[in-house]
């Protein structure tokens, strides 16, 4: 290194030289600076002035790059070594995107050779001449040569100039509240600049998420949608205590590390540092999750070796000691600040399987609204496999509480039962809830901590509803349905659970139909019933949703009319008169109104031990008496 250094300083001296030489060409250079630089409130305000280095001393913007130049990268293929690779230039590609350039690549050097492109290089700093020219961040899949797609420097110093987390004045969100689990990734892929042909398409550079804790199954199971944000994951190891008094630098070239889960279960998306300018980070050279301010824990890493594969080379590393945050993923690349401490949300998650010792699970996962329901998904199923120790059968309560600031805990219940899979099931209504709450449309919440406990026995605990009994298929207002239904145990003898019903005074004559569901069926049937009220309208109304599970050991018992209702603001008004409902009908379009194709008039729930699935019709007939 001592030599770079000297070399380094023979550049800036025939680089001051040249200055006095071309005056004109410097002045423009200085005006550049002043764009990527600017005056006034910034994410990076606070901060001392950037060291008094020419840009032309340090940058070679694109304009100046040509095919043929030969330079060198900066990366880590090995522990915490930055060591250099070769690069050729091959061509510069204008306008790829809307004013944005990308510089082709030629790499070589090290494991190149074998492994080509390596997911964890994103943001390697490319230097002709000693100057930085930008970061390697783009490749092309199953490519016979390590062909780079470069990102200018002077698109990623663009960053410097956006707000931080929190200044911003407005937010603008996608896709509807509570509507998709998962945020969608179309903006992602929108805004990145792609080359496609028949043959060819060009991509960013895989970002390696290295989990330490979580289930092979459960990273298989979140794969896809980690994926669609260019993360390959990779299975790794948390902070090993060998590794605890290593003093790594920060520097162009190092590994740095995206920390979104630590505690007893981590995970890390790992790339490379571009550039530090007097602890102002750039990397990546391409986007994160493209989340625009963000508020994430920034490390340093360890990398321990490189995966060499014929889809997706990788490297395997660690994160290692929190160094700052990273404040801005933007299109060009992510950008951090030294020695800021951002805050996470706290989880405890409890498991205790029968005839065994509590296991508890203490972790934080990082403010991030993509990512933050999928991994505490992924360590919710974590922590079952390892606790149950993937024996078949299962049966499982769980009850988990959402806290937030400015609104009451939602706290929910499920149950799961079967012969393999708990750990997906068991995740999938915390991780529903999770996804609704963080990506409403309405107001940005802030959550303080969740709390997850299941209890967890070996045994199969399910049962289908397969018939009802009942006595009296006319009856009148005010009288009471007795019923029998019918369900059928896995592997065990028939089950009855007697219900009662009283039918209101006011019930209206004629025909009527008895539904009695599981309530995960109750949910699909009340989707095509009454889609409207599904539809949240405000946040209350979508916390009030939330709230009112469908839990998988619930029978419901629902008495319905075929008159049509009306849903106003996400409020069912069941069978109206048809006076009302004409002029109700009239403002729809105008209003957030909606019209149900049945009306429930009458509605009891019933908790059982077993997992239930089935339904069950009834048609029932309410008249009075002649009096």
């Amino acid at each position: 290194m001592t030599s770079l250094m000297c070399g380094s300083s023979r550049r800036r001296h025939e680089g001051r030289s040249r200055m006095m030489k071309h005056l004109r060409k410097f002045n423009v250079v200085l005006l550049a600076l002043t764009v990527i630089f600017p005056l006034g409130a910034s994410v990076f305000a606070e901060m001392s002035e950037p060291e008094a280095v020419s840009a032309e001393d340090r940058f070679m913007f694109v304009d100046e790059v040509k095919p043929g130049m030969k330079g060198y990268g900066l990366t880590v293929f090995s522990g915490t070594t930055i060591e250099r690779f070769d690069v050729e230039i091959l061509s510069v590609v204008y306008n790829v995107s809307p004013r944005s350039d990308l510089i082709l690549a030629r790499i070589s050097g090290g494991p190149i050779a074998v492994s080509g492109v390596i997911a964890g290089m994103s943001g390697s700093p490319v230097y002709i001449d000693g100057r930085i020219i930008g970061a390697l961040a783009y490749s092309w899949p199953f490519s016979k040569e390590a062909i780079a797609g470069i990102t200018p420097i002077r698109e990623m110093l663009d960053i410097f100039k956006f707000e931080r987390a929190g200044e911003q004045k407005t937010i603008t969100r996608t896709g509807a509240s509570g509507q998709k689990g998962w945020a969608e990734t179309a903006n992602y892929k929108v805004a990145l600049p792609v080359i496609n042909s028949e043959y060819a398409t060009m991509k960013p550079i895989m970002t390696p998420m290295v989990f330490s804790g979580f289930s092979p199954e459960a990273i298989e199971f979140f794969k896809p949608q980690l994926e669609g944000y260019g993360v390959v994951p990779v299975i790794g190891g948390s902070f090993a205590e060998h590794l605890s008094g290593l003093e790594v630098p920060f520097e162009e070239g190092s590994a740095i590390g995206v920390q979104l889960v630590r505690g007893d279960l981590s995970a890390s998306a790992i790339g490379t540092v571009t550039l530090n300018d007097n602890g102002k980070i750039l990397a990546f050279g391409h986007p994160f999750m493209l989340s625009g301010p963000i508020d994430l824990p920034m490390t340093t890493a360890y990398v321990h070796t490189v995966l060499s594969s014929m889809v997706v080379s990788s490297k395997m590393s660690t994160a290692l000691k929190s160094v700052g945050a990273l404040v801005q993923d933007r299109s060009t690349g992510i950008a951090g600040i030294l020695g800021g401490s951002p805050s996470m949300v706290p989880v405890e998650l409890r498991v205790h399987v029968q005839g065994e010792p509590p296991q508890e699970y203490h972790f934080e996962v990082a403010r991030n609204r993509q990512l933050l329901a999928p991994l505490v998904g992924m360590a919710l199923s974590g922590s079952f496999t390892s606790a149950y120790n993937n024996f078949g059968k299962f049966a499982a309560s769980i009850h988990y509480d959402i806290e937030m600031d400015k609104y009451p805990t939602v706290s929910n219940d499920d149950f799961v039962s079967g012969l393999g899979g708990l750990p997906m099931l068991a995740s999938l209504g915390l991780f529903r809830d999770l996804s609704s709450l963080l990506n409403n449309e309405f107001e940005e919440l802030t959550l303080k901590k969740v709390s997850i406990n299941v209890d967890v026995k070996e045994a199969v605990d399910t049962a289908q509803i397969t018939g009802v009994r009942i006595w009296k298929n006319t009856l009148e207002p005010g009288e009471t349905i007795d019923l029998k239904i019918i369900m059928q145990p896995y592997m065990k003898a028939n089950l009855e659970q007697d219900v009662s019903l009283k039918i209101p005074d006011n019930f209206p004559e004629g025909q009527a139909f008895l539904q009695i569901s599981a309530a995960s069926q109750t949910a699909a049937f009340e989707s095509m019933r009454n889609p409207y009220s599904l539809r949240p309208t405000s946040i209350e109304h979508l916390l009030e949703l939330i709230n009112e599970p469908y839990p998988g050991n619930r029978i419901d018992i629902r008495l319905l009319i075929t008159d049509p209702g009306v849903v106003i603001n996400g409020e069912e008004m069941a069978a109206l008169p048809s006076s009302i409902f004409s002029v109700l009908s009239q403002t729809i379009g105008k209003e957030p109104i909606g019209i149900t194709r049945s009306s429930i008039l009458l509605e009891e729930h019933v908790t059982t031990d077993y997992e239930i699935s089935g339904f069950v019709t009834v048609p029932i007939t309410v008249t009075r008496k002649a009096s």
